[in-house]
């Protein structure tokens, strides 16, 4: 995959660390994903598992701005209860990244910012994440997320929700 990013108009009030971040850049990544799903429905599952392990490299040899890399793990076990009348999924999620040989950061613009619907839910999106000295989400270079989500079919594709999610994004040191 070969794409250009395009930072800009960042505002003046934000911090140098995230007016640093101004600019174009080419992303040039190469990933191997390894993944065993046995679930019995891709879109709403009621029983099985699904694992993935994913490594991606985007190296500046094939034409990125930057060396980095990035390894991910997942894991989801559905069970359904009283004839599919509630399932029960378990699921975590863990990821890291790092820059290969350099004291730089990964990029702003690759970095874990968590809060969602599709992460952390309850918290506004994309600000879980570690902030600078203006209290600025700057992304974190790992992160974890763990669920626990009891649901019942109401009507059709509607479907009533009870659950529990935990995680965060963090940086290294530096």
């Amino acid at each position: 995959m070969l794409e250009r990013v395009r930072d800009f108009k960042i505002d003046d009030k934000r911090s140098k660390k995230m007016r640093d971040q101004e600019g174009k850049f080419w992303v040039s990544t190469v990933s191997l994903k390894l993944a065993r799903d046995t679930r019995d429905d891709a879109r709403e599952p009621t029983a099985g598992y699904e694992v993935s392990a994913l490594g991606a490299l985007t190296p500046k040899f094939l034409g990125s701005s930057e060396d980095y890399y990035r390894m991910e793990f997942k894991a989801s076990q559905y069970w359904n209860f009283l004839d599919k009348a509630l399932v029960l999924h378990v699921g975590a999620k863990v990821g890291m990244m790092d820059t290969i040989n350099s004291n730089k950061r990964v990029p702003m613009y690759e970095r874990y910012f968590l809060g969602g619907g599709n992460s952390l839910r309850g918290f506004p999106y994309r600000r879980v994440s570690p902030v600078d000295v203006n209290e600025d989400a700057i992304g974190g270079e790992s992160m974890y997320v763990v669920t626990a989500e009891l649901t019942h079919p109401i009507y059709d594709f509607v479907r009533g929700a009870i659950f529990v999610d935990a995680g965060n994004s963090v940086n290294g040191t530096g």
